[in-house]
């Protein structure tokens, strides 16, 4: 069982991007939501959902480190592709009290237009 945090996070939203199977974050953003370096992740083929994980020894995704910028790297490669999509692109991630998790869509949500979870 993944321990899951679902405190209010400190970032409502940010920007990521998917690229050759990873999910690209910038550092502080990294550092600031998912402190312990590791994440959850769900995908059901629309929504990405990043769980920030309260420890390294509860499981997750490691966050890694990709530069000297500090922009940082999860490699979900294998979670995406078992849904057969095809993610690529620059996205915007928003914070979901109800589900605890950051909301990537892969339709394209906005703040005008948020990620529906009621299913």
């Amino acid at each position: 069982m993944v321990d899951i945090r679902l405190a209010d996070p400190l970032t409502t939203s940010f920007e990521v991007e998917v690229r050759d199977e990873y999910l690209l974050i910038e550092g502080e953003v990294a550092s600031r939501n998912f402190p312990a370096g590791v994440l959850a992740v769900r995908f059901d083929g629309n929504c990405l959902e990043l769980f920030p994980v309260a420890s390294a020894a509860n499981g997750g995704l490691i966050i890694k480190v990709r530069d000297s910028s500090g922009r940082c790297s999860i490699l979900i490669g294998e979670v995406v592709r078992a849904a057969g999509a095809d993610l690529s692109g620059v996205h915007q991630a928003f914070w979901s009290a109800r589900s605890g998790s950051y909301l990537v869509d892969s339709r394209g949500a906005s703040a005008d237009r948020p990620v529906d979870v009621s299913t």
